[in-house]
């Protein structure tokens, strides 16, 4: 509460006490507007390992970084886009940023012999997950085995659910369990 009551973070230092509701240049209330978070794997190997490392943008930053990937996102206007954060759920927020788990999904449709296999090939490997993709002995079905953060599965079995273009998905069969780390990479099994 005392770094609020005369704020002096970087590079503004404005003196103004946001302890008492008060906006300056930053346009910042005395909480902190977050615009979005999730996890970042644009970095080198040893910062982000295998679960990426966390990026969060701020609502209404206006140092204009030459680094900064945010852009527009971090400068909307705070009425009702951005979401207050208390120091305890922003570390929450923070914490599970990358919950991992361990995808098995089948998909049943006309999903063989219409390029579906490498469309998943292709949306898993953009999402940064390992595991591999395979036609079933049905004539009717793919299975896939993902492993990664949560978030990026959950946005792969969307992707699922759509198809490849050739495709026509009746339904999508899904199961989560325990992250192993027994994948490297993600390929097509034959």
């Amino acid at each position: 509460m005392f770094l609020l009551q005369s704020c002096q973070v970087w590079p503004r230092q404005c003196g103004i006490n946001r302890s008492q509701g008060a906006v300056a240049k930053c346009r910042t209330p005395r909480q902190a507007m977050v615009s979005s978070y999730g996890p970042h794997f644009g970095e080198e190997a040893p910062l982000v390992d295998r679960h990426g490392s966390g990026t969060i943008f701020f609502t209404n930053c206006n140092l204009s970084c030459v680094c900064c990937q945010a852009g527009p996102p971090s400068r909307i206007d705070p009425a009702g886009q951005g979401s207050p954060y208390r120091d305890f759920s922003l570390s929450v927020g923070i914490t599970n940023l990358t919950e991992m788990a361990h995808l098995t999904a089948i998909a049943y449709g006309q999903v063989q012999g219409v390029c579906f296999r490498y469309f998943v090939l292709d949306a898993a490997r953009k999402l940064e997950l390992q595991g591999f993709v395979r036609n079933l002995p049905s004539g009717n079905a793919v299975e896939v085995r993902a492993e990664g953060d949560k978030h990026q599965l959950q946005t792969l079995v969307e992707q699922l659910k759509a198809g490849s273009p050739g495709a026509w998905v009746a339904r999508i069969e899904t199961s989560w369990t325990d992250y192993s780390e027994k994948f490297r990479d993600f390929n097509i099994q034959y």
